[in-house]
């Protein structure tokens, strides 16, 4: 019974430790999520503002430029954001089955093969269990990231969009709601279609009224210096845009993910060792117990 307790007591000081490493890990991450999120909300009203624009931009069905229009070939580019560092509970695991039902759902419905951009370990690591090809893949990106520091990831996109190599480019990321929900959505990025653009307002709208974008398209535009030139910046820079707001919504999901998780294993780990103290303690009882009816038997049988 001694061995038993002195085993108990070792279990309950390891629980301990445990759950002193991740409080430590919750108060980081709440750390990181303020930052995140406060990031969030200043990139929000920028991509709601851009949204508005595209769909005045992509409004004319006569307006001509490559990032208007569908590639020849039927590929479907998918970039995927998911975290570097696991230990952020189901945030992961929600990407990856955004991802596997995209894939899915567009190979029985169309057909067409899906190749992917991975940014993130976790998005490539979910990749390669479909087996598909990985065009370009980042691991750099974090909540101290800039909108410079995604531009990278921006230009691949454009470089083999522009070839004319993929029907569609489409982005898979977590939406941050608030700090308990977040949800796995699949946005198309490219072409800039009106119908895709208005999908993702309504979306927004029904969600962040705050941030619902504005829809004018009572006078022509008009371009200075001229159409092909203004498109060409215009569309490139507000896809950019929404790039870098896909991934502040990822970072924004993961670190809550990050925090929630840390906060129930160290409620988890506070549990586990006050069961354990009830454990120890009927066990010290036990072999007290025992103790006592060793000596009283030892002393009857001495005075006998």
């Amino acid at each position: 019974m001694a061995v038993s307790a002195k085993q108990i007591k070792g279990k309950i000081a390891s629980v301990k430790n445990v759950g002193k490493i991740t409080k430590a890990m919750e108060l980081v991450s709440v750390s990181k999520m303020q930052k995140s999120v406060a990031a969030l909300q200043a990139a929000r009203p920028y991509a709601a503002q851009a949204l508005s624009i595209l769909s005045n931009v992509s409004y004319d069905s006569k307006r001509e430029h490559r990032l208007l229009s569908h590639g020849g070939n039927s590929k479907n580019l998918v970039v995927v954001v998911s975290s570097n560092r696991g230990l952020c509970g189901s945030y992961n695991a929600r990407v990856a089955k955004a991802v596997t039902d995209y894939v899915r759902r567009t190979e029985s419905k169309h057909g067409s093969e899906v190749e992917f951009i991975c940014v993130g370990r976790y998005a490539e690591t979910a990749a390669t269990r479909l087996r598909k090809n990985i065009r370009a893949s980042f691991q750099g990106f974090d909540e101290n990231s800039s909108y410079t520091d995604t531009l990278a990831i921006a230009a691949v996109v454009h470089e083999l969009f522009e070839t004319g190599e993929y029907w569609n480019v489409v982005i898979i990321y977590t939406d941050f709601v608030s700090t308990l929900t977040s949800n796995a959505i699949a946005r198309q990025l490219l072409p800039v279609k009106p119908e895709n653009v208005l999908d993702i307002m309504e979306m927004t709208t029904q969600q962040r009224a705050e941030y619902s974008p504005e829809i004018d398209r009572s006078n022509e535009l008009q371009f200075e210096p001229d159409e092909v030139e203004v498109l060409d910046f215009v569309l490139r820079r507000l896809t950019d845009a929404q790039i870098f707001h896909g991934l502040r919504e990822a970072q924004a999901s993961e670190h809550s993910s990050r925090m929630v998780a840390m906060k129930n294993a160290t409620e988890n780990s506070n549990k586990l060792a006050d069961e354990l103290k009830l454990t120890y303690n009927r066990a010290r009882q036990a072999s007290i117990t025992q103790e006592i009816s060793e000596i009283a038997s030892g002393a009857e049988a001495l005075s006998g």
